[in-house]
Protein backbone atom coordinates (compact mmCIF):
# COMPACT_ATOMS: atom_id res chain seq x y z
CA UNK A 1 0.00 0.00 0.00
CA UNK A 2 2.73 2.40 1.06
CA UNK A 3 4.85 1.67 -2.85
CA UNK A 4 1.22 2.66 -4.47
CA UNK A 5 0.84 5.84 -2.57
CA UNK A 6 4.79 6.89 -2.92
CA UNK A 7 4.03 6.42 -6.98
CA UNK A 8 0.92 8.22 -6.80
CA UNK A 9 2.57 11.25 -5.17
CA UNK A 10 5.88 11.85 -7.21
CA UNK A 11 3.96 11.04 -10.31
CA UNK A 12 1.76 13.78 -9.21
CA UNK A 13 4.56 15.84 -8.06
CA UNK A 14 6.39 15.45 -11.39
CA UNK A 15 3.05 16.17 -13.37
CA UNK A 16 2.79 19.28 -11.60
CA UNK A 17 6.70 20.30 -11.83
CA UNK A 18 6.04 19.62 -16.11
CA UNK A 19 3.28 21.87 -16.00
CA UNK A 20 4.87 24.79 -13.65
CA UNK A 21 8.02 24.60 -16.41
CA UNK A 22 5.31 24.90 -19.22
CA UNK A 23 2.62 26.72 -17.89
CA UNK A 24 2.11 29.07 -21.42
CA UNK A 25 3.19 27.04 -24.44
CA UNK A 26 0.69 26.32 -26.97
CA UNK A 27 0.72 23.67 -29.37
CA UNK A 28 4.34 22.99 -30.74
CA UNK A 29 6.28 24.43 -27.70
CA UNK A 30 5.04 28.00 -29.24
CA UNK A 31 4.06 30.67 -26.17
CA UNK A 32 0.52 31.59 -26.57
CA UNK A 33 1.39 35.09 -26.07
CA UNK A 34 3.02 35.57 -29.45
CA UNK A 35 -0.15 35.06 -31.43
CA UNK A 36 -2.67 36.78 -29.03
CA UNK A 37 -1.51 39.27 -26.67
CA UNK A 38 -2.91 38.28 -22.87
CA UNK A 39 -5.85 40.68 -21.72
CA UNK A 40 -4.98 43.28 -19.15
CA UNK A 41 -5.57 42.23 -15.77
CA UNK A 42 -6.76 44.10 -12.36
CA UNK A 43 -2.44 44.79 -12.60
CA UNK A 44 -0.96 44.96 -15.45
CA UNK A 45 -1.07 45.58 -19.29
CA UNK A 46 0.47 43.41 -21.77
CA UNK A 47 2.33 44.10 -24.89
CA UNK A 48 3.91 41.85 -27.10
CA UNK A 49 7.04 43.26 -29.13
CA UNK A 50 7.96 41.55 -32.19
CA UNK A 51 11.05 42.28 -34.53
CA UNK A 52 13.14 39.72 -37.42
CA UNK A 53 16.56 40.03 -38.63
CA UNK A 54 18.67 38.67 -41.03
CA UNK A 55 21.94 38.06 -38.96
CA UNK A 56 22.08 39.84 -35.27
CA UNK A 57 20.39 38.98 -32.76
CA UNK A 58 20.66 41.51 -30.32
CA UNK A 59 19.49 44.19 -32.62
CA UNK A 60 16.40 41.96 -33.02
CA UNK A 61 16.09 41.68 -29.10
CA UNK A 62 16.38 45.80 -29.41
CA UNK A 63 13.53 46.14 -32.35
CA UNK A 64 11.65 44.05 -30.49
CA UNK A 65 11.73 45.85 -27.48
CA UNK A 66 11.05 49.18 -28.55
CA UNK A 67 8.52 48.32 -30.66
CA UNK A 68 6.74 47.11 -27.66
CA UNK A 69 7.87 50.53 -25.94
CA UNK A 70 6.28 52.18 -28.73
CA UNK A 71 2.93 50.54 -28.98
CA UNK A 72 2.81 51.27 -24.55
CA UNK A 73 3.90 54.92 -25.41
CA UNK A 74 0.85 55.27 -28.10
CA UNK A 75 -1.85 53.61 -26.25
CA UNK A 76 -0.89 55.08 -22.75
CA UNK A 77 0.00 58.57 -23.66
CA UNK A 78 -1.47 59.27 -26.87
CA UNK A 79 1.57 59.55 -29.04
CA UNK A 80 1.64 58.63 -33.22
CA UNK A 81 3.66 56.68 -34.95
CA UNK A 82 4.88 58.17 -38.11
CA UNK A 83 5.94 55.93 -40.81
CA UNK A 84 7.38 57.83 -43.94
CA UNK A 85 8.95 56.58 -47.21
CA UNK A 86 11.05 57.47 -49.57
CA UNK A 87 12.49 55.89 -53.00
CA UNK A 88 15.47 56.80 -54.13
CA UNK A 89 16.18 56.67 -58.32
CA UNK A 90 19.59 55.30 -57.88
CA UNK A 91 18.53 51.89 -55.90
CA UNK A 92 15.35 50.18 -56.17
CA UNK A 93 14.85 49.92 -52.33
CA UNK A 94 12.99 52.24 -50.85
CA UNK A 95 13.96 53.74 -47.52
CA UNK A 96 11.54 53.17 -44.04
CA UNK A 97 12.04 55.82 -42.18
CA UNK A 98 10.34 55.58 -38.73
CA UNK A 99 10.43 58.00 -35.81
CA UNK A 100 8.02 59.09 -33.09
CA UNK A 101 6.27 62.26 -32.97
CA UNK A 102 6.61 63.58 -29.45
CA UNK A 103 3.10 65.40 -28.83
CA UNK A 104 4.16 66.76 -24.96
CA UNK A 105 6.96 66.25 -22.78
CA UNK A 106 9.00 62.28 -22.42
CA UNK A 107 7.21 59.86 -20.93
CA UNK A 108 8.45 58.30 -18.33
CA UNK A 109 8.11 54.12 -18.47
CA UNK A 110 8.69 53.28 -14.82
CA UNK A 111 7.43 49.39 -14.02
CA UNK A 112 7.68 48.42 -17.77
CA UNK A 113 8.64 44.99 -17.21
CA UNK A 114 9.92 42.08 -19.45
CA UNK A 115 8.04 39.13 -18.89
CA UNK A 116 9.38 36.28 -20.82
CA UNK A 117 10.99 35.76 -24.41
CA UNK A 118 10.93 33.86 -27.04
CA UNK A 119 13.11 33.40 -30.27
CA UNK A 120 12.73 31.40 -33.66
CA UNK A 121 15.66 30.31 -36.51
CA UNK A 122 14.72 29.61 -39.50
CA UNK A 123 15.91 30.05 -43.31
CA UNK A 124 18.29 32.64 -41.95
CA UNK A 125 16.16 34.89 -39.98
CA UNK A 126 16.31 35.37 -36.61
CA UNK A 127 12.34 36.44 -35.01
CA UNK A 128 12.21 37.60 -31.66
CA UNK A 129 8.81 38.02 -29.67
CA UNK A 130 8.95 39.89 -26.01
CA UNK A 131 6.15 40.32 -23.70
CA UNK A 132 6.48 43.46 -21.16
CA UNK A 133 4.13 44.29 -18.39
CA UNK A 134 3.06 47.38 -17.73
CA UNK A 135 1.77 48.28 -14.22
CA UNK A 136 -1.59 50.23 -14.08
CA UNK A 137 -0.60 52.23 -10.93
CA UNK A 138 2.29 53.29 -12.73
CA UNK A 139 0.49 54.21 -15.99
CA UNK A 140 -2.16 56.26 -13.90
CA UNK A 141 0.88 57.71 -11.64
CA UNK A 142 2.83 58.97 -14.89
CA UNK A 143 -0.21 60.26 -16.68
CA UNK A 144 -1.14 62.08 -13.56
CA UNK A 145 2.83 63.64 -13.50
CA UNK A 146 2.20 64.79 -16.76
CA UNK A 147 -0.68 66.22 -16.42
CA UNK A 148 0.31 68.20 -13.61
CA UNK A 149 3.51 69.39 -15.61
CA UNK A 150 1.42 69.77 -18.38
CA UNK A 151 -0.91 72.77 -16.03
CA UNK A 152 2.33 74.50 -14.80
CA UNK A 153 4.14 74.62 -17.98
CA UNK A 154 0.46 76.09 -19.46
CA UNK A 155 0.40 78.80 -16.00
CA UNK A 156 4.44 79.46 -16.27
CA UNK A 157 3.18 80.42 -20.51
CA UNK A 158 0.28 82.94 -19.26
CA UNK A 159 3.02 84.42 -16.62
CA UNK A 160 5.32 84.98 -19.30
CA UNK A 161 2.38 86.92 -21.38
CA UNK A 162 0.78 89.04 -18.57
Amino acid sequence: MKKGVTFTKAFLFGLALLLLCFPRTGYGGTPAWINSTPPSDGIYRYYVGRAVSKSDEAEAFTQASRNAFEQAIRENFGFETEIRSQSYETTKDALLMKSITDLSRRVRLQDFEQKESYKELNDGEIKVWILFQYKRSAIAKEKLRRSEEHTSELQSRLHLVC
